[in-house]
């Protein structure tokens, strides 16, 4: 079985740098909340890459207001501007999801199992007291996919695939 992929869940991006210090703004996404300062890393995504940023410091006074190490002056800090932050999932514990937001944007998405195969595209979500399920058009027909935490591996947000290590069996070839 290949190594699992990170898991990264996306809590916003960047916006203009402020002040001469490299200051930048942060933009949370809709439906999370949670005390930012206390990130000690976040990841940046570039080209599809998720690279490691260290906040110097993180204010949170009505607006999230970002201090990396390794930017200095705003010139580059205007760089990352538009750039989405990401944290792993360790770091989800901090906060807060709204699962309904969650899953309106997971539909359109692309299911790929552990060999990177695509099963089929999310059509919609359905929300139960304990579980989302996405239910999956394969082309044969429509397959109900719990989205179990465990078994989502990597969300690639620009190609809108979601990577799982999908059980055998829950996508038989008789349909």
């Amino acid at each position: 079985m290949s190594k699992p992929r990170p898991v990264y869940l996306k809590i916003g991006k960047l916006g203009r740098s402020t002040g001469k210090s490299g200051e930048i703004r942060m933009i949370a996404e809709q439906g999370i909340s949670g005390d930012f300062t206390k990130l000690k890393h976040v990841f940046l995504g570039f080209e599809g890459q998720k690279v490691p940023y260290f906040p110097n410091y993180l204010k949170n006074d009505g607006e999230i207001i970002v201090k990396f190490d390794d930017v200095q002056g705003p010139e580059e800090a205007n760089h990352l501007a538009n750039v989405e932050v990401f944290i792993s999932a360790e770091q989800a514990n901090q906060f807060n999801f709204n699962k309904s937001k969650a899953s309106e944007d997971l539909t359109g998405y692309s299911i790929a199992d552990q060999d990177d195969f695509i099963r089929g595209s999310i059509i919609r979500m359905v929300e139960y007291p304990h579980q989302i399920i996405a239910v999956v058009d394969t082309g044969a027909g429509e397959k109900m996919v719990p989205m179990v935490e465990h078994w989502i591996q990597d969300i690639d947000p620009e190609e809108r695939v979601i990577f799982m290590d999908l059980p055998e069996g829950l996508f038989d070839e008789e349909e």
